[in-house]
């Protein structure tokens, strides 16, 4: 084998390269070279992307651990080569991707008169290892096994000239991978994604498959929204899996699959937990780095899976614990059933959200106001009758701030009197400040609930405890203003404060009510400032 060299070989730069015509090689890492047998040429920049492309890994995996990870790319970059032939009933028109165990083109089935697309694994000039065949053909039952609308369908299965291809689906949509780069994947989409996935995933377990290598290009997008699973070249059997040789992507692979267990459900939501981390994040949790399974599996144990501080506000805080516990590193951990994932998918997913109209909104706010000035109310004739018995009490005239202030009474009785009074008037504030919390936390108010309209924020997610307390505030300012001059002592010191208060807080209120009426399209001026808005309240939990 002879091969450009730019630097010596080196033992942590050597790795075992099986090419596709079945010849070994030991390579460089950052070299590349080229196969003796068949020709073809392997280039670095293939050999580095390895930890982001299937692998076949043979060896025995009950000690996989601790080899030195002999393992094949599986690719075939030589698809134009069958370019203009036809394939039984199919016209090979163009290459769109390279599958797990094959070239995928674009192809015309002639008998149907439709697009399709179909995977071929060719020959390249060498020998096509039975093995291959036979992946490819399990492949194509695998995934035509199960007939579902998050599935890639299988239409044909066949040979042509002793190579095997089957037809498929055809999806003109992009991947995962290629909107993760593109960077506009919004949380609706992404948890939209994970549950149609789910559903996939849940479907295919009832005929005992597991996936194996879900990753974000296995997952194709419709124009619609609609997600399709494909490439099943590393699906098995659960009920009939080998102990000689796991696959899958190793980035994307569970850490027990690394240490040689068998593929699982809680292997494959491994995977997906990495793949909506990267649609999350745009990043992997997890980065292996080594060209080894034992490196593999020591760089895992080294690293854990982090969140960006503090959490951004267009994922809900629950969609962090849905990741934490698919990205588990002990698979007893993670989900032990697709149900509950999707479950609890359905439960953190945004509802369809139907902006509410003018009349819903000013009655609830007028239920919420009432309830508060009903309360308020109760509060202080219990406060003035309290007051009025402890200054008769102290035979004191009136009950005025100022009137207190008696020579004949102690002084001490005095300042005990004024403290009293201000604690109790001041507890006048309690129900606003209920209603602030209350709104806050539970994210809803009474006058909503009965309206059956509540508040989300700009992503149409439940905003956060401070920004709807803010925003309670602000819908209240009336009360605020009026309340706080009903209460504090500002009027016998600066009379004028209450009109010009009264003034601010009414054409505030008018200001609010006028911009939602006319203007706003629906948006108060409080829905403006903290980015939310009031939407009809269809969320089902």
């Amino acid at each position: 084998m002879e091969f450009n060299q730019t630097q010596p070989i080196t033992p942590e730069r050597t790795i075992k390269f099986r090419c596709i015509c079945g010849n070994l090689l030991t390579l460089n890492l950052d070299v590349g070279g080229v196969c003796q047998s068949c020709q073809r040429k392997i280039t670095a920049k293939a050999l580095n992307n390895e930890l982001s492309r299937t692998l076949a890994i043979h060896g025995d995996s009950r000690d996989l651990k601790h080899c030195h990870g002999e393992f094949s790319v599986v690719d075939n970059q030589d698809g134009p080569l069958v370019v203009g032939k036809s394939l039984g009933h199919f016209e090979i028109i163009e290459p769109v991707g390279r599958g797990g165990m094959g070239q995928v083109y674009r192809a015309f089935d002639t008998s149907l008169k439709r697009y399709v697309a179909v995977k071929v694994l060719t020959q390249n000039g060498g020998r096509v290892r039975d093995s291959d065949i036979e992946r490819l053909l399990q492949e194509a039952v695998a995934q035509a096994r199960v007939n579902h609308p998050n599935i890639v369908s299988i239409y044909y299965v066949g040979k042509h000239e002793g190579d095997p291809f089957f037809a498929m689906e055809l999806i003109s949509g992009p991947t995962v991978a290629d909107r993760i780069t593109k960077g506009d994947l919004t949380f609706t989409e992404t948890v939209y994604v994970a549950w149609q996935i789910c559903e996939a995933l849940r479907y295919s377990h009832e005929f005992d498959v597991i996936h194996g290598d879900i990753k974000p290009s296995n997952i194709l997008l419709q124009e619609n929204g609609v997600a399709k699973l494909s490439d099943f070249g590393m699906a098995r059997f659960e009920s009939e899996q080998s102990d000689d040789a796991i696959g899958g992507t190793p980035n994307y692979l569970a850490p027990e699959i690394i240490d040689g267990m068998k593929h699982s459900i809680q292997s494959d939501m491994y995977a997906l937990g990495v793949t909506l981390y990267e649609m999350t994040f745009g990043k992997r949790p997890v980065v292996l780095s080594g060209t080894t399974l034992k490196e593999w599996s020591e760089s895992h144990q080294r690293q854990s899976v982090e969140f960006p501080q503090p959490w951004p506000e267009d994922f809900p805080i629950a969609w962090r614990a849905i990741l934490q516990r698919l990205l588990a590193k002990d698979p007893n951990k993670r989900y032990q059933s697709y149900q509950e994932l999707s479950q609890d998918l359905i439960r953190v997913a945004p509802a369809p959200n139907v902006t509410a109209r003018f009349l819903p909104r000013i009655f609830a706010a007028g239920i919420d106001y009432a309830l508060v000035i009903a309360a308020f109310a109760v509060i202080q004739v219990c406060v003035y009758f309290i007051l009025s018995w402890v200054s008769g009490m102290l035979n004191m005239s009136g009950i005025g701030w100022i009137s207190v202030l008696d020579r004949n009474i102690p002084w001490y009785l005095t300042a005990t009197f004024i403290i009293l009074k201000t604690l109790l008037s001041a507890c006048g504030f309690i129900p606003l400040v209920l209603f602030t919390l209350i709104e806050g936390y539970r994210r809803q108010s009474f006058g909503r609930a009965l309206m059956h309209i509540r508040v989300v924020n700009q992503y149409g997610l439940r905003p956060s405890p401070r920004q709807m307390m803010g925003r309670s505030f602000l819908r209240m300012a009336v009360l605020w203003g009026v309340m706080t001059f009903l209460i504090l002592p500002f009027n016998e010191f600066s009379p004028w404060l209450i009109p010009a208060v009264a003034v601010f807080v009414t054409l505030f209120a008018i200001a609010d009510i006028t911009y939602m009426a006319f203007f706003g399209n629906g948006l108060s001026l409080h829905d403006r400032w903290y980015k939310s808005r009031v939407v009809l309240d269809t969320h089902q939990h």
